[in-house]
């Protein structure tokens, strides 16, 4: 089950995904907390990144992606290259 809010959160996604989407990211989290996975929505079946303290590589732009809810406190560093591709062509966000 989604959590809540989860159409809300893809109908954004879909809208803006054409124009200024991250294609690599790699995402570390660490901290004191329970829960929180990164849910990535890929063909072949969902992918769950829940292990602390590594990074996880994933296409922020190709596939749909969200946190579950957590307990206590969760660092989480995103590193990312982004293009923003507008009606002028590509530049740099």
């Amino acid at each position: 089950m989604s959590p809540r809010g989860i159409d809300e959160a893809r109908a954004e996604y879909e809208r803006a995904r054409p124009y200024c989407w991250a294609r690599g990211i790699a995402l570390f989290y660490c901290g004191d907390f329970e829960g929180g996975e990164l849910v990535v929505e890929e063909p072949g079946g969902d992918r769950v990144l829940s292990e602390k303290g590594v990074w996880h590589k994933f296409s922020g732009r190709d596939y749909f992606h969200y946190n579950l809810p957590h307990t206590g406190t969760k660092y989480s560093i995103v590193a990312y290259s982004q293009k923003c591709h507008g009606k002028t062509g590509s530049v740099n966000c």
